[in-house]
């Protein structure tokens, strides 16, 4: 579990609901705009020096890079994910079976949008 610290915002909600939302606060805090006038985050100020833009978008390229260099063969796929029981990787045996078997089912899967 994180520490408080880094997610103010999911543990204010935890205290209030007794209920965490697992994207704590660098995604939750978007749906919240009224909580954060002007970015204002406690002390710092969201996209700068808080849950800055440039830390997120690094994360996700190298997110990304593990990823492409796994399905491009470079490295092994991490077994670790057969072994997931939920959340949204939880289909990737049957994309996975969809692939071999040629049954061309459709799945919805979260792609880079290369400027789109």
């Amino acid at each position: 579990m994180p520490e408080i610290a880094d997610n103010p915002f999911t543990w204010s909600l935890y205290l209030k609901y007794g209920a965490v939302p697992a994207v704590l606060d660098r995604h939750i805090a978007e749906f919240f705009p009224a909580a954060f006038p002007r970015g204002s985050y406690y002390g710092g100020t969201l996209g700068v020096d808080a849950i800055s833009f440039e830390g997120v978008i690094a994360q996700g390229d190298e997110v990304y890079r593990e990823m492409t260099e796994q399905a491009q063969g470079i490295v092994p796929i991490d077994n670790k994910l057969f072994n997931r029981s939920e959340g949204e990787h939880e289909q990737l045996l049957d994309i996975l079976r969809s692939l071999y078997l040629d049954q061309r089912k459709l799945f919805s899967v979260n792609l880079p949008n290369c400027g789109a």
